[in-house]
């Protein structure tokens, strides 16, 4: 990994290696091509058009610098990611059925830790209840905004990592691709009740019964602190368990990925699209803003994530640095104004971040890909 520093030394010898071999041409070119008696004046003008020829490269150079160490955002984001990021190897997040019985049974009793835990924020309710508060609180600058996307990958991340050190999942966090089961939801792995996540909610109050969730009582609704049982009620508008699978398939996913020519456009696309499709297809808890009190909510959101990563490995270059679109700010919702530097707000959960620091997996903040492409 080079710093600038080293792009210092190295060109400075090349330009000064450069310089000597053109002085020696030009006084091989003065010596042979040139008549033996020609003027001193002559051999002035050559040797200082070649001097010039230096001053200019150098300048060049030095003005080249200038604008790389000043607008980072001209050169590709791959190439100054890897000159200023640590993260060399990233870990692979996996899709939920590529874990084998164990690992995601392992994943269950880490989330289950997690509702028994104490708060971390100082509230009387479970570190599980953390996010659900912190995803209430940031509701309107984080949903239909430019912000939806860097917030919620964030969110996620921080999740994986509680997980990890409170929860003692020893792994990534998976993903659910549920395009993969979009023909015929109800037949899907992650409805199991002992490597799953239970399935649907039971009459008359749609309350899930079994699974993780079966002992879980969460704390918060989008009116407040409300202690209450995890409901799901799958749609079956068009048939039993549709749950609006046709609205997920993989062919609408490709669409939106290739079709989609700007940030704006494939944010507002997916978040109106597939992302809110499946949250009104399994219905219940996970069709209000307090959908993160289904554990559901951060496997569907990696896979958010991984669609939104998939669609910047299309043209890395441009769209790891793209970001653009509605802001939510002080009390209104304006039709532009997003911007890198905007700060994603996590209110205790974990450390702050700008925008710009969210834009690529492949950073010191995230450092992760995905297992699986399109």
């Amino acid at each position: 990994m080079s710093t600038f520093s080293d792009v210092d030394m190295s060109s400075t010898e090349k330009r000064d290696a450069q310089a000597a071999l053109l002085r020696d041409q030009l006084q091989e070119s003065l010596q042979y091509s040139t008549p033996r008696k020609s003027s001193r004046l002559t051999q002035c003008i050559v040797v200082l058009t070649a001097f010039s020829l230096v001053c200019a490269s150098t300048v060049g150079f030095l003005a080249l610098k200038q604008h790389l160490t000043t607008s980072p955002t001209s050169i590709s984001h791959d190439d100054f990611s890897m000159s200023q990021s640590s993260c060399v190897t990233p870990m692979a997040r996996p899709e939920w059925r590529s874990l084998p019985d164990h690992r995601r049974f392992a994943y269950t009793v880490a989330v289950e830790r997690l509702m028994k835990l104490p708060s971390r924020l100082g509230l009387n309710t479970s570190r599980y209840d953390d996010f659900t508060y912190v995803h209430i609180q940031v509701k309107n600058q984080v949903h239909h905004t430019a912000l939806s996307l860097p917030w919620h990958r964030l969110f996620v991340s921080v999740f994986e990592q509680v997980l990890t050190t409170e929860g003692k999942f020893d792994g990534p966090l998976p993903y659910w691709d549920w395009t993969l089961d979009a023909a015929d939801p109800l037949i899907s792995p992650i409805w199991d009740s002992r490597v799953g996540f239970g399935g649907n909610g039971t009459a008359p109050d749609n309350c899930v019964t079994d699974g993780v969730l079966s002992s879980y009582t969460a704390a918060y609704t989008e009116e407040g602190y409300a202690p209450h049982c995890v409901t799901r009620k799958f749609d079956s508008t068009y048939k039993e368990g549709a749950m609006h699978g046709e609205k997920w398939r993989p062919e609408v996913i490709k669409e939106i990925i290739m079709g989609a020519a700007t940030y704006e456009d494939f944010r507002d696309q997916l978040e109106s699209g597939p992302h809110k499709q499946l949250h009104l297809g399994i219905g219940g808890e996970m069709n209000s803003i307090s959908s993160s009190n289904d554990p559901l909510f951060f496997i569907h959101h990696a896979q958010i994530d991984r669609l939104w990563w998939l669609w910047q490995q299309q043209h890395p270059s441009q769209r790891n640095v793209e970001f653009a679109g509605p802001k939510y700010e002080d009390g209104e919702r304006a039709a532009t104004g997003a911007d890198v530097t905007d700060r994603v707000l996590m209110l205790g959960l974990g450390k702050d971040h700008s925008v710009r620091d969210l834009l690529t997996t492949k950073s010191d903040v995230l450092c992760y890909k995905y297992a699986i492409d399109l």
